[in-house]
């Protein structure tokens, strides 16, 4: 998973796709779920950086209904910053803007 992780946050969004592809089709629900939604975040952020804010705007949306359930944290991610850094980014694809960034937080250990 972590692997994946850091495939998202250098911008390698197409070899997270795949990372990410190969853990899901293995994995049971819900987990299979939550992989799913950061697989779209990616697709969307691979669109978004490819000129395609429609294809963007469409995957993040899905990405980010997918990882409701899981919000604040699952498996060490920062699941409920992902899901709002990714909504910032939506709506500036909507309107127009340039996005901002979007990464993983893991959880800070005190």
């Amino acid at each position: 998973m972590y692997q994946a992780l850091d495939q998202f946050n250098v911008g390698d969004f197409f070899l997270c796709h795949e990372t990410l592809e190969d853990l899901w089709l293995k994995e049971g629900y819900p987990t299979r779920l939550f992989y799913q939604g950061i697989l779209k975040v990616a697709v969307g952020l691979y669109h978004r950086n490819k000129g395609n804010p429609r294809g963007a705007r469409a995957k993040l949306r899905e990405g980010i209904d997918l990882l409701e359930p899981f919000t604040p944290q699952f498996m060490g991610v920062e699941v409920g910053k992902l899901r709002t850094d990714a909504g910032q980014c939506l709506e500036s694809l909507a309107n127009g803007e340039k996005p901002p960034s979007v990464t993983f937080s893991r959880p800070s250990v005190s």
